[in-house]
Protein backbone atom coordinates (compact mmCIF):
# COMPACT_ATOMS: atom_id res chain seq x y z
CA UNK A 1 0.00 0.00 0.00
CA UNK A 2 1.73 3.34 -1.24
CA UNK A 3 -0.06 6.56 0.30
CA UNK A 4 0.80 9.03 -2.07
CA UNK A 5 -0.97 12.16 0.12
CA UNK A 6 1.21 14.38 1.27
CA UNK A 7 -0.75 15.54 4.53
CA UNK A 8 0.33 14.30 7.54
CA UNK A 9 -2.15 12.14 9.75
CA UNK A 10 -5.17 10.22 8.77
CA UNK A 11 -5.57 11.71 4.85
CA UNK A 12 -8.37 10.32 2.71
CA UNK A 13 -5.52 8.22 0.63
CA UNK A 14 -4.64 6.35 4.38
CA UNK A 15 -7.96 5.77 5.22
CA UNK A 16 -9.03 4.09 2.45
CA UNK A 17 -5.58 2.26 2.06
CA UNK A 18 -6.67 1.13 5.67
CA UNK A 19 -9.89 -0.31 4.52
CA UNK A 20 -8.34 -2.22 1.58
CA UNK A 21 -5.74 -3.36 3.88
CA UNK A 22 -7.93 -4.63 6.39
CA UNK A 23 -10.17 -7.11 3.46
CA UNK A 24 -6.55 -7.93 1.87
CA UNK A 25 -4.83 -8.84 4.97
CA UNK A 26 -5.64 -12.24 5.93
CA UNK A 27 -3.13 -14.61 3.96
CA UNK A 28 -1.43 -11.72 2.89
CA UNK A 29 2.04 -9.76 3.80
CA UNK A 30 0.39 -6.13 3.63
CA UNK A 31 3.08 -3.48 4.17
CA UNK A 32 2.38 0.50 4.14
CA UNK A 33 4.50 3.11 2.36
CA UNK A 34 3.33 6.53 3.28
CA UNK A 35 6.07 8.10 0.71
CA UNK A 36 5.88 11.69 2.19
CA UNK A 37 7.49 11.05 5.53
CA UNK A 38 9.91 8.17 4.26
CA UNK A 39 13.18 8.73 2.81
CA UNK A 40 13.27 7.19 -0.36
CA UNK A 41 16.87 5.13 -0.60
CA UNK A 42 17.68 2.65 -3.43
CA UNK A 43 16.89 -0.31 -0.41
CA UNK A 44 13.03 0.73 0.04
CA UNK A 45 12.87 1.28 -3.39
CA UNK A 46 14.33 -2.30 -4.37
CA UNK A 47 11.81 -3.77 -1.04
CA UNK A 48 8.85 -1.60 -2.75
CA UNK A 49 9.89 -3.30 -6.40
CA UNK A 50 10.07 -6.63 -4.72
CA UNK A 51 6.37 -6.77 -3.83
CA UNK A 52 3.91 -9.07 -5.74
CA UNK A 53 1.26 -6.42 -6.16
CA UNK A 54 1.16 -2.35 -5.55
CA UNK A 55 -1.71 -0.62 -4.28
CA UNK A 56 -1.36 3.33 -4.54
CA UNK A 57 -3.63 5.47 -3.31
CA UNK A 58 -3.47 9.19 -3.99
CA UNK A 59 -5.28 12.56 -4.06
CA UNK A 60 -5.85 14.21 -7.28
CA UNK A 61 -3.92 17.19 -7.79
CA UNK A 62 -4.37 19.62 -10.70
CA UNK A 63 -5.98 16.62 -12.21
CA UNK A 64 -2.38 15.01 -12.03
CA UNK A 65 -0.43 12.77 -9.82
CA UNK A 66 1.30 14.81 -6.81
CA UNK A 67 4.92 15.83 -7.59
CA UNK A 68 6.13 13.32 -4.62
CA UNK A 69 4.60 10.30 -6.02
CA UNK A 70 5.62 11.21 -9.42
CA UNK A 71 9.47 11.64 -8.10
CA UNK A 72 8.82 8.13 -6.49
CA UNK A 73 7.51 6.78 -10.06
CA UNK A 74 10.77 8.52 -11.73
CA UNK A 75 13.04 7.39 -9.09
CA UNK A 76 11.58 3.27 -9.44
CA UNK A 77 11.71 4.10 -13.38
CA UNK A 78 15.50 4.92 -13.11
CA UNK A 79 16.38 2.11 -10.82
CA UNK A 80 14.56 -0.76 -13.13
CA UNK A 81 12.30 -3.28 -12.44
CA UNK A 82 13.27 -6.53 -12.94
CA UNK A 83 12.70 -7.89 -17.11
CA UNK A 84 10.57 -10.84 -15.68
CA UNK A 85 8.67 -8.80 -12.67
CA UNK A 86 5.01 -10.27 -12.44
CA UNK A 87 4.36 -7.22 -9.91
CA UNK A 88 1.00 -5.72 -10.80
CA UNK A 89 -0.28 -2.40 -9.73
CA UNK A 90 -3.66 -0.91 -8.72
CA UNK A 91 -4.78 2.82 -8.05
CA UNK A 92 -7.04 4.43 -5.86
CA UNK A 93 -7.63 8.25 -6.90
CA UNK A 94 -9.77 10.40 -4.64
CA UNK A 95 -10.66 14.02 -5.01
CA UNK A 96 -12.57 16.60 -3.45
CA UNK A 97 -15.51 17.10 -6.49
CA UNK A 98 -18.55 15.18 -6.49
CA UNK A 99 -17.64 12.89 -9.31
CA UNK A 100 -14.67 10.38 -9.92
CA UNK A 101 -13.98 10.56 -13.38
CA UNK A 102 -12.44 13.75 -13.07
CA UNK A 103 -9.35 11.28 -11.68
CA UNK A 104 -9.08 10.13 -15.50
CA UNK A 105 -5.98 11.64 -16.28
CA UNK A 106 -4.00 10.69 -13.16
CA UNK A 107 -5.51 7.17 -14.01
CA UNK A 108 -4.36 7.45 -17.43
CA UNK A 109 -0.98 8.57 -16.51
CA UNK A 110 -0.13 5.74 -13.99
CA UNK A 111 -1.59 3.57 -17.28
CA UNK A 112 1.80 5.10 -19.00
CA UNK A 113 4.19 4.96 -16.05
CA UNK A 114 3.24 1.13 -15.72
CA UNK A 115 3.76 0.24 -19.87
CA UNK A 116 6.71 2.44 -19.54
CA UNK A 117 8.29 0.41 -16.91
CA UNK A 118 6.97 -2.83 -18.30
CA UNK A 119 4.81 -3.76 -15.63
CA UNK A 120 1.33 -5.05 -15.44
CA UNK A 121 -1.39 -2.55 -14.48
CA UNK A 122 -4.10 -4.52 -12.91
CA UNK A 123 -7.07 -1.36 -12.39
CA UNK A 124 -8.41 1.82 -10.72
CA UNK A 125 -10.96 2.93 -9.26
CA UNK A 126 -11.89 6.93 -9.25
CA UNK A 127 -13.50 7.60 -6.04
CA UNK A 128 -15.22 11.20 -5.89
CA UNK A 129 -16.39 13.33 -2.87
CA UNK A 130 -12.83 11.86 -1.11
CA UNK A 131 -13.09 14.93 1.76
CA UNK A 132 -16.35 13.38 2.52
CA UNK A 133 -14.36 9.89 3.82
CA UNK A 134 -12.71 10.98 7.00
CA UNK A 135 -16.32 11.81 8.49
CA UNK A 136 -17.68 8.44 7.87
CA UNK A 137 -14.29 6.25 8.49
CA UNK A 138 -16.19 4.80 11.92
CA UNK A 139 -18.69 3.82 10.08
CA UNK A 140 -18.18 -0.38 9.56
CA UNK A 141 -17.60 -1.64 6.03
CA UNK A 142 -20.85 -2.98 4.34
Amino acid sequence: MINGSPKKGDSTSKIISNYIASAISQGNVVRHYNIKSINIEDNLLREIMSCEVLIFCFPLYVDSIPAHLLDLLVKLEILGFPQNSDLKVYCIVNNGFFEGIQNHIAIKQMKIWCKTVNITWAQAIGIGAGEMIPFICDVPLG
